[in-house]
């Protein structure tokens, strides 16, 4: 099983981002559209990119 929680701030941590002021706001009759990709890979250790057809940069 996996499971996948998208988020829009960084860290991940919604108080740290607010530390920060990086936290994502939606007000009333606002929308944000994005898009999603999960992507399996091996080999990399660290991860720089991945493009919307899933390719994979890294080292």
């Amino acid at each position: 099983m996996v499971a996948l929680e998208p988020f829009s701030s960084y860290p991940a941590i919604l108080t740290e981002c607010m530390k920060h002021g990086r936290q994502l706001r939606i007000d009333g009759g606002q929308s944000i559209s994005t898009w999603l990709r999960a992507v399996a890979y091996e080999g990399l250790s660290d991860v720089s990119y991945i493009s919307e057809d899933g390719h994979v940069t890294g080292e």
